[in-house]
């Protein structure tokens, strides 16, 4: 760390303070994909099962923006 430190010219609670903000940044990454994979295959799952009617990425946006107006 002090090798690390002395590289970029920080102290080390910045340097402990930056890697743990990272590290949260990249935990709430993981979460958020890691749900939207999985919104995704229940998507596939209800489409396939004709729960939900197919559609593009493009009429999804359409419909979203309708919504919002």
């Amino acid at each position: 760390m002090d090798e690390l430190t002395s590289d970029y010219d920080i102290n080390r609670s910045t340097f402990i303070a930056e890697a743990i903000q990272s590290f949260i940044k990249e935990q709430k990454e993981k979460i958020f994909y890691g749900g939207l994979e999985q919104a995704v295959k229940e998507m596939k799952m209800m489409m396939m099962d004709g729960k939900l009617p197919k559609t593009t990425l493009t009429d999804l946006i359409i419909e979203l923006k309708n919504e919002n107006q």
